[in-house]
């Protein structure tokens, strides 16, 4: 699936260069280059990115970046669920956990461990 259009891929977008971003998509004729600029700047702002139903009707999904041990950011962690379940007050808690296992895989990359799902450095 295209990036722009997934969490996930909104999420790591927002954390490249945004040079980077407009060399990658400048040539994409179907991708409004202005309004994805905006839209990764509120991910940046937010520290949050949301699909809602751009890739599948009635899916909605959060994400958060996932940065190595340097800073960078180098994969996401998603939570997907069906659009009726979505509510912004639930927001919150969903990035609270997505942030908790973002850690938790950086901590990883660093040389750590899981286990019994709780990292051991």
């Amino acid at each position: 699936m295209p990036a722009h259009l997934t969490s996930g891929g909104k999420a790591l977008l927002a954390a490249m260069p945004p040079d980077e971003v407009t060399a990658l998509y400048e040539a994409v004729g179907e991708v409004d280059l202005p309004r994805l600029r905006r839209e990764l700047a509120l991910v940046r702002k937010r520290g949050f990115a949301i699909n809602d139903q751009k890739t599948e009707a009635g899916l909605t999904a959060v994400a958060v970046e996932i940065r190595d041990t340097a800073g960078r950011g180098v994969a996401s962690v998603a939570l997907a669920m069906p659009s009726v379940r979505f509510s912004r007050e639930g927001l919150p808690e969903w990035i609270s956990a997505l942030r908790t296992a973002a850690a938790a895989v950086t901590r990883v990359l660093a040389g750590g461990s899981v286990r019994h799902g709780k990292v051991r450095v």
